[in-house]
């Protein structure tokens, strides 16, 4: 009895050691996963970050890279790609807070330096850094593409064409896979109102690739402002099925059932995107727009309204509030947007020309003067101060756009800037009439 009670001991001791044996190389192993897994998480959420900034995906992209930087903050990679994005969507002062994290964290200088440089080309501050463009194309590193979009993208914003077209051209001749030159070509050619060679430049994109559901909204539009009705459908339902709750498509389906005439299917597609988005711009100018159309004015007045307060310097807008005003019996409030509009047609017909003119030659001042007045006045503002910056680049102290841009700062209650443009005027060296340029 002793011998197999000692034999019993022994064997539950035995199993015991190899229990606790296995359990400790079980938690050896949890900690090794734990410390893999820590390490390669983050890494794996950057990745997925940086393939979608390749293929310009941007918002996923900043998705991607947010989810990585609250794992990993202190990772200096993923500071710079989310500065890179953040000057991609247009957002430099984000991309300015993660250039400097990056910094920080020790990300290599000529890399930073060299981003700054694509944010102020691809603002359309091209005449500051035209010295360092040969540098940058000569020695573009890994980042060919990014120097060409950005100046490109610049070119047309301060609109040197034909310097533009020819970087656009050699890009397509080195990148002949990449769609994004003819992404930023028919951009631009949208923003012209140039339809057809808009929707021309997203075709080819798509073809190249396919999965691009921004550029297929791009065409999309493109296709509607053609009245090409149901290609322009197909496209929103097949971005659609891919981003069920992007209220920009559905607000750009509804606008396209609007045209086709069918009210009901509108007005429930653009109540989809308003639950989403309550303050979407051109959702609530379509709401507004539907509701004048079927008789509704006062239900149209208070999407009217909205969207007058989000885009006041949209001829469309006015329009449809004058009309919701009119429709309500408020007949003097509605003719001042009726005056407003007539008058800004004229000052865009006006605008055109100037274009033209600018087109054939780009460095003439004058022009960029009184075009940056007029979008001041019956445009964009932003467009008008981007415009009178470039006036500036090229007479640094040209004294009716120091002005005009103070006054505008000012009236924004931005008075730092305001009083930093009126300090040029002090530093003035040549007499007014040579810093005006050619004011034809």
């Amino acid at each position: 009895m002793t011998t197999f009670t000692t034999a019993f001991r022994s064997t539950r001791n035995f199993v015991r050691g190899r229990m606790r044996f296995r359990l400790v190389i079980v938690a050896v192993c949890l900690l090794v996963a734990m410390a893999c897994w820590q390490l390669a998480y983050p890494a794996y959420l950057r990745y997925c970050g940086e393939s979608e900034l390749n293929s310009r995906r941007i918002p996923a992209a900043l998705d991607w890279l947010a989810r990585a930087e609250a794992v990993q903050p202190s990772d200096r990679r993923t500071q710079f790609d989310l500065a890179r994005a953040n000057r991609l969507s247009g957002r430099f002062i984000e991309m300015q807070t993660h250039l400097q994290k990056a910094r920080d964290l020790g990300f290599p200088a000529d890399r930073l330096k060299r981003e700054q440089l694509l944010a102020m080309a691809q603002s359309g501050r091209i005449r500051e850094i035209e010295p360092q463009l040969a540098e940058l194309f000569s020695s573009p590193g890994e980042d060919g593409r990014e120097i060409c979009e950005a100046v490109v993208s610049g070119m047309f914003l301060c609109y040197r064409l034909q310097d533009a077209f020819t970087i656009l051209g050699a890009w397509r001749r080195d990148y002949p896979t990449d769609p994004q030159p003819d992404v930023v070509e028919g951009l631009y050619n949208f923003q012209k109102r140039v339809w057809l060679k808009a929707a021309e430049s997203f075709e080819k994109a798509i073809r190249l690739a396919p999965g691009r559901d921004d550029v297929r909204l791009h065409l999309a539009d493109s296709l509607r402002n053609l009245q090409r009705l149901d290609e322009a459908q197909r496209h929103y339902l097949e971005c659609l099925k891919a981003n069920p709750r992007d209220p920009n498509i559905l607000v750009g389906l509804g606008r396209c059932l609007f045209e086709q005439g069918d009210l009901k299917q509108s007005k429930s597609r653009l109540t989809q995107a308003l639950a989403i988005d309550a303050k979407h711009p051109n959702g609530t100018l379509m709401m507004a727009k539907l509701n004048v159309a079927d008789g509704a004015a006062s239900e149209a007045l208070p999407f009217a309204e909205q969207a007058y307060a989000l885009q006041p310097f949209d001829p469309e807008v006015r329009y449809v509030l004058a009309q919701a005003l009119q429709g309500c019996g408020r007949e003097e409030q509605a003719r001042e947007h009726f005056d407003f509009v007539t008058a800004q047609q004229q000052a865009q017909s006006q605008l055109r020309n100037m274009l033209e003119e600018l087109e054939a030659n780009p460095s003439q001042v004058g022009l960029r003067y009184k075009i940056g007045n007029i979008l001041l006045e019956y445009g964009n503002p932003e467009e008008g101060v981007g415009w009178l910056q470039s006036v500036l680049e090229y007479v640094p102290n040209h004294p009716e756009a120091c002005r005009a841009l103070a006054k505008h700062y000012r009236r924004k209650g931005r008075e730092t800037e305001a009083v930093a443009i009126e300090r040029r005027l002090e530093k003035q060296a040549v007499p007014s009439a040579k810093q005006s340029g050619d004011s034809r």
